[in-house]
């Protein structure tokens, strides 16, 4: 070596032991320059310098300040005794090692980050070439950095309030160092996966974009596994590399870093063939590798030009597992199923954020959906295990949710459905541990989640799969509602778990699956009481629905027993007084349902008398308005319930209803004795049926001024009751119902003052509980005023009600003009009142006729009576006005009957506008109702006595032949069958629709069998008029008559009917001579039937809707329509002229049978043989 070579190397040395260190790296760069460009040969002694050059490093760093001078001239030092490290003979062969491990235990952290990663690189090279897993010194080395550099990432992590870069790459060179030693591969692996976690999201924290070029992550975990390829991997350790791919994988997906992907699937194949195939590491590695494939498809699925390429890449293999991923995760042992969980949470949270194809997401769910299977059978130990399959599950069921929700084709609505009802069973199966209160939220989502699920199922009428979405609704709620005893009713109503009830309550209807309907709603209630008012509201709809399809056991049963037999501690008093009050609100009463539900209160209110008293009010009203029980049997529970309620608090509201009802009750026997005293015949009850109750006397036994007087204290008292009311009032509505009706007897009475008084009471307690006095009751008042000469105080009412005339609507005016005229009429002013009355009767003529406009017509006809008859004066005694009364009533329903033509020869029936009833009661001077309950009484009496509509049989059966046989030649025959419509209206509620008959009106289907001479001798009145004829006659006793006779002869109907043995029908298009003349004989001997339709209606207007429509519940309207028929009957027997007006359209339904019958068939091949 030269001697100036040799200067400068003392040189440099002298100043480095010195302390001296500024521009030192120039010093050496310079020195060591020519030999790193080979201008010098003696590469040794550099190196040896090198080496000394590292050891004085060392030496000082413990006394002089580190810098970036000293540190440069070690990196170049360093650099070139690796370059002549084949020259260099060293002692120790860790000697390098030593001396890189104590140079960077010497240097601070602040300000030398990059210097000590380097470093740490250099340390990691000289340490592969030299290190012995049987060198003790290698080993320490390896721990003792491990352990002094990891202690220094922890600081500068501290120092800089973060996770920076350099720290993960420091991170990353300790544990590569690490994994020099034998069994550290899991350890290393762990807290690298700890580490990247950690800065990753440092990184988001930061809102720093990550991408494939911002974030190198990818090498660094790629570098590591490289490293576990050169490690060998003992047992234990073969998941290490799975790990850090399933990370890739993680990282891939979440920020679309392809050649995270890309990476993981060429790696991973690599790692799978080393393991033994089938055995479960080699299986794990095979479900990554699988999802890795499939996620790298669809990040390349946009890319046309690269798609094919990329989805072929990896071979067939992908296809391969995916059939049999479901076995291959059974294979998985549970400890090591936490791995599988992981891997598919990440694949699913990629499936979430991106927008793949449905058949596609359809594949990657049905395959999830049997893995979930496995995972069920799983009970991970750990909380966070199962924590992850509940989420994995979760976010299954938020895809298919959003995907659903966004659907608008039926069919693949139906797909998607098909796969969420299993994925929704397994999370329901997850979170059924009632003892697990971590899964409160989870439950609260499922519930909510599957709600929403059901009720869009029961939008597209797939109500099979909304029941299953509900119960599974219903059990997760329930299960978060009493997971918290404090939170129970707050939960409750957050969830809306009753309506959740009443809804799958209300599809299982649908489905006519009643019983389950029931069990769903008698759950609600065990739920919480709070949820009766809703349930009951479904189970009268279940039992209406049940009764009228003919299950008479439903009228015996109640709500409050189903729920009673499930749980004894329930209160079934309100059960029963919710049910009933359910019941009362109905247009369409169920008397028997309704008594056997009042029945039941009384014995369940045994306790509580104010309950008691007020269900023996109520039954003895429903057995008074449908007639099923005498007025003797309804005294007895008004007697029952007056001790009850006698001196009892807060009783005066209902012992006063009491009180009245007494009265009625007993006015309705005084008045059931005048009619039997005037000689109106009452007819005796056929066998079998149970008579009226009629009591037997002489007015002049009841109707006497002490009884009279005993009445009317029955009135007083109740009156006296309702002035001491207060506040507490349980029933206003029925109460002020009441208080009315009180009112109108007084006017009847003509007790004015009295009259007066409660209408008064009425107004004043209709302040308190309902928005808006109704004009009855304030027209009432009115006339009360004038009727007790204070004229002027009406006067002055009747002014403040001016502006109604302009601002209210039309019923409200009109009570306001009547209130007027009353008090024309009071003050005389007979043509004022005349000429408003004309203009009130104008326009009551232009309305439609529903019950408010009837009884506004009636007031305002009565009182026009008045005008034209003042001032005559004269007073009847009281039972001569009821024998008056008698004669009208039975005059009036006759006229009824007739229809609106009798009523008024010179009218239009063109612009009938149906209820006519009124009119009837107009004309005699009493009200709608009372027409009402008159023309039902005497339509029943006609029904009763009246027994001529029989079917011929026996001796009757030639003449009824000849008969027919005379019209056309066609034998055998013994009637006509056909259907016809009768209108009626008014109709609401839940069967409403099914009266809609095909010509888009409300009607009654009556079936009906004629003779020869027009005589009905078959009817059935029963069915609403949207149903079929054929349906009629299969249902009825004629059609298992004929079944059963044996050549009894035939009926002939139209196509609507099926073709019998018994029931023969026209050809549906005939072609021979025979069939035109078969043909032509039917139609003209079946044409009886419609002949008899046409005189029916021609003198009975009310079946026809040129007469109007009949405005009754179906069940009194069919009374009306049978006593027609019957009077039908009876009119043709005495030879009753028909009136000589043009023939009525007939009204039917016109269907068309297609069943055929073999054998019916071939015996009216037969019949046309004989034309």
């Amino acid at each position: 070596m030269p001697q100036q070579s040799t200067n400068s190397q003392a040189t440099i040395l002298e100043k480095l032991k010195s302390g001296n260190v500024d521009s030192i790296d120039k010093d050496v760069i310079e020195f060591l320059s020519p030999a790193l460009n080979g201008k010098i040969e003696d590469i040794q002694q550099h190196g040896i310098f090198a080496v000394h050059f590292l050891h004085g490093s060392f030496s000082i760093m413990s006394t002089a300040k580190v810098s970036t001078d000293l540190l440069e001239a070690v990196e170049q030092c360093y650099k070139f005794y690796r370059q002549a490290r084949d020259q260099i003979a060293l002692s120790e062969a860790l000697a390098i090692p030593k001396l890189l491990y104590h140079i960077l235990t010497k240097i601070p952290v602040k300000g030398f980050q990059q210097y000590i990663i380097s470093l740490c690189n250099y340390l990691y090279d000289e340490l592969v070439l030299v290190y012995d897993c049987k060198n003790d010194m290698a080993s320490t080395i390896v721990s003792n950095t491990y352990s002094r550099l990891w202690n220094l990432a922890i600081k500068q992590e501290q120092e800089i309030e973060g996770h920076d870069w350099e720290i993960l790459q420091l991170r990353h060179l300790i544990l590569k160092i690490l994994l020099l030693k034998p069994g550290t591969a899991n350890s290393v692996t762990e807290k690298l996966v700890l580490a990247l976690t950690r800065y990753e999201k440092t990184i988001l924290q930061k809102e720093k974009i990550l991408d494939e070029t911002s974030f190198p992550v990818v090498d660094l975990v790629a570098d590591t596994l490289t490293c576990l390829h050169n490690h060998k991997l003992s047992d234990g350790e073969e998941l290490s590399p799975l790990l850090l791919h399933q990370f890739l994988l993680k990282l891939g997906t979440q920020y679309d870093i392809k050649k995270a992907i890309k990476y993981t699937m060429t790696d991973i194949s690599l790692w799978s063939v080393v393991y033994q195939k089938d055995t479960e590491i080699h299986n794990l590695y095979r479900i990554l590798y699988y999802y890795g494939n499939q996620i790298y498809v669809w990040m390349y699925s946009n890319n046309k030009e690269n798609s094919k390429e990329n989805s072929a890449q990896f071979g067939k293999e992908p296809e391969q597992i995916a059939e049999s991923l479901p076995e291959i995760v059974e294979s998985i042992s549970h400890d090591r199923l936490n791995i599988v969980t992981d891997i598919l949470l990440i694949v699913i949270r990629y499936v979430e954020k991106t927008d793949l194809q449905t058949d596609t997401l359809l594949l990657v769910l049905k395959t999830l959906s049997k893995i979930n299977q496995v995972l069920l059978k799983w009970k991970p130990a750990q909380e966070k295990q199962a924590k992850i399959i509940i989420d994995l599950v979760q976010t299954q069921m938020k895809i298919l949710f959003n995907y659903i929700k966004s659907c608008s084709d039926k069919e693949e609505f139906s797909r998607l459905i098909d796969v969420c009802e299993d994925i929704t069973q397994s999370y329901s199966a997850l979170l059924q541990d009632p003892e697990s209160k971590g899964k409160d939220h989870d439950r609260h989502y499922c519930g909510y989640l599957v709600s929403k699920l059901a009720q869009m199922c029961f939008e597209k009428n797939l109500f099979q799969m909304a029941i299953v979405f509900y119960k599974i609704a219903c059990l997760q709620l329930n299960l978060y509602v009493n997971s918290d005893n404090s939170l129970k009713q707050t939960r409750m109503d957050e969830v809306c778990l009753g309506r959740k009830y009443i809804s799958l309550a209300e599809i299982y209807l649908e489905c006519g699956d009643t019983n389950a309907a029931i069990d769903a709603i008698v759950s609600c209630v065990l739920v919480h009481p709070s949820h009766v008012t809703q349930a009951v509201k479904v189970w009268v709809k279940v039992k209406k629905h049940l009764i009228k399809n003919g299950s008479e056991e439903m009228n015996k049963k109640t709500f409050g027993q189903f729920v009673f037999e499930q749980d004894k501690m329930v209160d079934i008093c309100s059960l029963l007084k919710a049910e009933n009050d359910i019941f009362k609100s109905n247009r369409k009463r169920f008397y028997s349902a309704e008594i056997e539900i009042l029945q039941q209160l009384i014995k369940a209110a045994a306790n509580q008398p104010l309950i008691k008293g007020r269900a023996l009010l109520e039954i003895a009203l429903v057995h008074w308005q449908s007639g099923l029980k005498g007025n003797r049997e309804i005294m007895e529970y008004l007697k029952q319930a007056e001790p009850v309620l006698v001196g009892l608090e807060n009783s005066h509201e209902v012992l006063g209803q009491v009180y009245l009802w007494q009265y009625v009750i007993n006015h309705d026997e005084m008045s059931a004795q005048i009619l039997s005293s005037i000689d109106i015949e009452v007819p005796k009850p056929e066998p079998g049926d149970e008579p009226d109750t009629v009591i037997a006397g002489t007015p002049s036994v009841y109707m006497t001024v002490v009884k009279e007087k005993e009445a009317i204290e029955l009135l007083d008292k109740a009156v006296a009751l309702w002035d001491t009311l207060g506040h507490d009032i349980s029933d206003a509505s029925m109460l002020l119902q009441s208080i009315m009706t009180c009112a109108r007897v007084y006017q009847l009475l003509r007790k004015h003052d009295q009259q007066l008084h409660v209408i008064e009471m009425y107004h004043k307690l209709a302040g308190k509980y309902i928005s808006i006095v109704t004009s009855d009751a304030t027209s009432l008042l009115i006339e009360s005023l004038i009727s007790v000469g204070m004229v002027s105080e009406a006067q002055q009412f009747i002014e403040s009600m001016e502006d109604w005339d302009k601002q209210k609507w039309k019923e409200q005016t009109t009570h306001c003009q009547i209130a007027k005229c009353c008090y024309k009429l009071s003050s005389q002013q007979y043509e004022e009142g005349i000429s408003i009355l004309n203009e009130v009767l104008s326009v009551i003529s232009t309305q439609n006729k529903t019950w408010t406009v009837s009884v506004l017509e009636g007031k305002a006809k009565r009182l026009m009576s008045q005008f034209l008859t003042f001032p005559h004066e004269s007073k009847s005694d009281y039972s001569l006005d009821y024998a008056y009364e008698a004669v009208r009533f039975h005059t009036g329903v006759v006229q009824f009957l007739l229809g609106k033509e009798f009523l008024c020869k010179d009218a239009d029936t063109s612009k009938a506008k149906g209820d006519y009833q009124s009119e009837v009661g107009d004309i005699h001077g009493i009200s709608t109702s009372s027409a009402s309950r008159i023309i039902h009484r005497v339509c029943s009496a006609f029904n009763s006595s009246l027994s001529n509509i029989q079917f011929p049989g026996g001796a009757d059966l030639p003449a009824v032949k000849e008969g027919f046989f005379k019209i056309a030649s066609f034998p055998n025959v013994i009637g006509a069958i056909d259907g016809t419509l009768i209108p009626i209206q008014g109709l609401s509620g839940d069967d409403e629709p099914s009266y809609v008959c095909r010509k888009g009106y409300h009607a009654i289907n009556v079936q009906a069998v004629v003779d020869h001479k027009l005589r009905f001798t078959n009817v059935v009145v029963r069915w609403p008029g949207g149903t079929h004829d054929a349906f009629i006659l299969q249902q009825s006793g004629l059609f298992r008559h004929m079944e059963a006779s044996v050549d009894n002869g035939w009926l002939l109907g139209d196509s609507g009917y099926p073709l019998k043995s018994w029931l023969i029908t026209p050809l549906g298009n005939p072609s021979t001579p025979q069939e035109l003349r078969f043909q032509k004989a039917h139609c003209k001997t079946r044409s009886t039937v419609e002949r008899s339709f046409g005189v029916l209606k021609q003198r009975f207007r009310c079946l026809h809707k040129t007469g109007g429509a009949l405005s009754y519940k179906p069940e009194r309207g069919t009374n009306i329509i049978e006593s027609c028929f019957r009077l039908h009957n009876l009119a043709l027997d005495r030879n009753v002229p028909l009136n000589r007006d043009p023939p009525l359209p007939l009204l039917q339904n016109n269907h068309v049978f297609n069943q055929q019958n073999t054998a019916a068939n071939t015996l009216r091949n037969e019949i046309i043989k004989r034309f």
